[in-house]
């Protein structure tokens, strides 16, 4: 006799359907393309690399019922609830707290604590188990949330966990409730990162991200998404904390292996690669404008990367246009870009985050309008080639 109610269904004869007599779905999204409806979402990164307040900050959209960045945009949308549990973060305390900063309607969200039979020390830090999901699955057809975010599934770590994440899609999908689950990654000695937690999530997600620091500005943190189950995946977005919630900055061009690459602290007294670069651009520019193919050359000299340059040139507001088949860079005037991700200490925490999902926005229409063949980097290349 099975054990559970899984090997049961596991232990029945196939069920064939063919493709002929289904209609195709479009899924639909809550945040076009990072969190879809109805799905399992996995939130991966660090310590401390900002993944609770990417839950705050989402939780706080839905209960709102806010207009979220992307061209797909749901129309009427309304408030909605949210469930969320936390093994790691005191609901009256941190969470509370993050939760008024970011704007959210409160009494749209509700802690989810275990039964008194589950928690004997009468604390509310006993989750149901999965040997027995109904319970998990009541609290879901009671409050009919939109969002339910397990903050820490790290802890499941058990051998009766082998299906946590089927289960825990399988739950998605029957309550069309976005599942948050979010786990942190730790690191060998050597700084190589490991997964903590059911090793299934990652497998059946519909949705990875993983949150990390900015390899150039450790302040900063940065969101990548790395698989896309219903679509391209989208662009790496920064953020940082700024008066005690979440503040988008900018777009960003980093991979995954750079942001789980081991960070590498620079001598005392010697500057980063990067802030190495910005003071050769402005040595470089400091009389005027120059052909983009000359500084290339001498930056090659010096052993900065092309890749290092042009996020330094970004950095420093360098202006760049063609002439002809040449490319020429000089400074830009500071004051010319008051307002915009430019200058972001110049602007409202408002002005900053309209900014950012402006220019999010727009950046995803155009890579879905492409098919993935839109590059941040054209003009890049393009220099980069006159050189070669």
């Amino acid at each position: 006799m099975p054990s559970h109610p899984h090997d049961a269904a596991a232990a029945a004869p196939p069920i064939l359907f063919p493709f002929s007599k289904m209609a195709p779905a479009r899924p639909e999204y809550f945040w076009w393309p990072y969190v879809p409806r109805g799905k399992l979402v996995l939130l991966e990164g660090d310590e401390a690399s900002g993944k609770t307040w990417l839950a705050v900050e989402l939780a706080a959209w839905i209960t709102q019922g806010k207009t979220l960045p992307g061209p797909e945009k749901p129309k009427g949308e309304m408030p909605r609830r949210v469930l969320y549990w936390s093994s790691q973060h005191d609901a009256a305390e941190m969470l509370h707290e993050r939760f008024q900063a970011a704007g959210a309607d409160l009494s749209r969200i509700s802690f989810l604590t275990s039964s008194a039979d589950n928690d004997p020390l009468g604390k509310g830090r006993c989750f149901p188990t999965l040997s027995d999901p109904e319970e998990l699955s009541k609290a879901l057809q009671r409050e009919r949330p939109a969002l339910l975010v397990l903050d820490g599934i790290e802890c499941y770590l058990l051998k009766r966990s082998a299906r946590f994440g089927r289960v825990l899609a399988t739950l998605a999908a029957e309550h069309r409730c976005t599942i948050l689950a979010i786990r942190r990654k730790a690191r060998t000695p050597a700084g190589r990162p490991i997964n903590l937690g059911p090793d299934d999530v990652a497998a059946v997600a519909s949705s990875l991200l993983l949150c990390a620091r900015d390899p150039e500005n450790p302040r900063h943190r940065v969101l990548l998404q790395t698989k896309a189950y219903h679509s391209l995946e989208g662009k790496a977005a920064g953020f940082r904390i700024r008066d005690g919630r979440l503040r988008w900055t900018e777009i960003k061009d980093f991979t995954e292996d750079e942001l789980l690459r081991p960070a590498k602290k620079p001598e005392d007294g010697k500057p980063g690669a990067v802030e190495e670069a910005e003071n050769f651009l402005q040595e470089s520019l400091q009389d005027g404008e120059k052909l983009s193919a000359e500084i290339l050359k001498s930056a090659k000299g010096r052993g900065i990367s092309r890749r290092t340059l042009f996020r330094a040139k970004k950095n420093l507001l360098v202006e760049a246009r063609r002439e002809g088949l040449e490319w020429k860079w000089k400074l830009e005037d500071p004051s010319k870009k008051a307002g915009t991700l430019g200058t972001l200490d110049k602007t409202t925490p408002n002005q900053e985050s309209r900014a950012f999902l402006g220019m999010l926005e727009k950046e995803q229409r155009g890579r879905e309008r492409r098919y993935g063949s839109f590059d941040s980097f054209k003009q890049e290349e393009e220099e980069a080639r006159a050189v070669a």
